[in-house]
């Protein structure tokens, strides 16, 4: 990282990985209980990406779905 600008972009980067690890979580599991803590997280990862990506100011800023 150089800059805030970058920096804002790998954090952008993280989360839209971590919304991918939490959809595999989801996907492997029949585990209720790990299924609904997979989705808030996968969910709150989502969220937060889209307010780094509009700091960053990418474009989407939002994606349609999260994790794929």
């Amino acid at each position: 990282m150089t800059d805030a600008a970058s920096a804002k972009n790998v954090v952008a980067a993280a989360e839209s990985d971590a919304t991918n690890a939490w959809r595999g979580v989801l996907q492997g599991t029949d585990d209720a209980q790990l299924r609904s803590i997979a989705l808030k997280a996968m969910l709150g990862s989502a969220r937060r990406g889209t307010r780094w990506r509009i700091a960053a100011g990418e474009s989407p800023t939002a994606i349609a779905l999260p994790g794929s």
